[in-house]
């Protein structure tokens, strides 16, 4: 009876690993970073040469906050690879007006590019931070630290 028990346990520990886990995967899937989606990944630095478009989307809350109305841009971004120019136009979004100090996103700051090594007019501007994925890796990790404390107790008990 004692071992039926410990195997229906182990078994719900799993189901609810691959739960966690599958949320997880769900939560990475929605990372809207374009340079994940770029075969044969290379990096290269490029340079803000212009920002045009600039806009303002303004929605109606009860709290009127610039929190809730986000600017909108287009950056254009020039890039070298092989000693040939490239350049790459993306819209962007900010709560920060562009050119403003707080913006990462001002004329000659320069920005990470991702490429495709063997189409380098294929690329997208690299915002995927590494401490954000350190951050994932470390919630997954104690998350099954978690678990696996909480099975020994009850096969404890």
């Amino acid at each position: 009876m004692n071992n039926k028990k410990n195997k229906e346990l182990r078994s719900l520990v799993r189901i609810i690993t691959l739960a966690i886990l599958s949320i997880i995967l769900v939560i990475f899937s929605f990372i809207e970073d374009e340079s994940l989606k770029i075969p044969k990944r290379q990096t290269t630095i490029g340079t803000i040469t212009d920002i045009t478009d600039i806009s303002r989307r303004y929605k109606y809350t009860k709290q009127y906050s610039i929190l809730k109305n986000p600017y909108n841009a287009n950056i254009v971004i020039k890039y070298e690879v092989n000693g040939t120019q490239y350049y790459k136009k993306e819209r962007k979004e900010s709560y920060y007006p562009f050119n403003s100090g707080n913006n990462d996103y001002r004329i000659g700051n320069k920005v990470k590019i991702v490429y495709n090594k063997d189409n380098p007019n294929e690329s997208a501007i690299d915002e995927l931070k590494m401490y954000e994925i350190i951050i994932w890796i470390i919630v997954i990790i104690e998350i099954i630290i978690i678990i696996n404390i909480l099975y020994k107790k009850v096969k404890k008990s």
